[in-house]
């Protein structure tokens, strides 16, 4: 996926500024254990020390995206990396190139919920 393609279809309202685009496959919180590419969003500095490799684009704020581009990561400048990241995330989470395959759900015989 490119994020400059998902922002102009479901969310053209945002300004933001992308430098270093990167494709991947999926969103993800940072970290998440996806499988494959994925963007996130840091909203603080804290983070990015622990950015796993495969994390290819990030929502970040403008004082932190040096420091990712450095990593060679993508970058999706907003005063508000966190909230458009959601908003994305609910924006496609029911199309078919991005919902995941639905299941029956399976309790083993065993197993109780209370």
């Amino acid at each position: 996926m490119k994020l400059s393609v998902l922002l102009a279809d479901y969310l053209p309202e945002f300004g933001v500024t992308i430098k270093n685009e990167k494709e991947f496959e999926t969103l993800g919180l940072v970290g998440s254990k996806t499988g494959g590419s994925k963007c996130t969003f840091i909203d603080s500095a804290d983070f990015i020390e622990n950015v796993p490799d495969d994390v290819v684009m990030v929502f970040t704020k403008e004082e932190y995206a040096d420091m990712l581009l450095d990593e060679g990561r993508g970058v999706c400048i907003t005063e508000s990396p966190r909230l458009l990241f959601f908003k994305l995330h609910n924006a496609i989470s029911q199309e078919s190139f991005y919902a995941r395959e639905t299941f029956e759900t399976q309790i083993g015989t065993r197993c109780s919920i209370s």
